[in-house]
């Protein structure tokens, strides 16, 4: 993370990945159960191009849509 945040993490997420994630730099915290989310990332581009890239929780229906 580049801004300074906190990185929360669900429970279940085992001590050797959160000790790695330490590793590297992230301020990891304990939070609750999280789960349901769909999320779309758009990324531009220098040249005036940009690229989607779309996640959903594997755990719940649903997808990420956009356009």
């Amino acid at each position: 993370m580049e801004d300074g945040g906190e990185l929360y993490l669900e429970r279940g997420v085992c001590e050797e990945t959160r000790a790695a994630l330490a590793a590297r730099g992230h301020d990891v915290r304990s939070g609750g159960d999280y789960g349901g989310y769909q999320a779309i990332l758009r990324e531009n581009h220098a040249d005036g191009t940009f690229v989607y890239r779309a996640a959903s929780e594997m755990r719940k229906d649903g997808q990420a849509v956009g356009y």
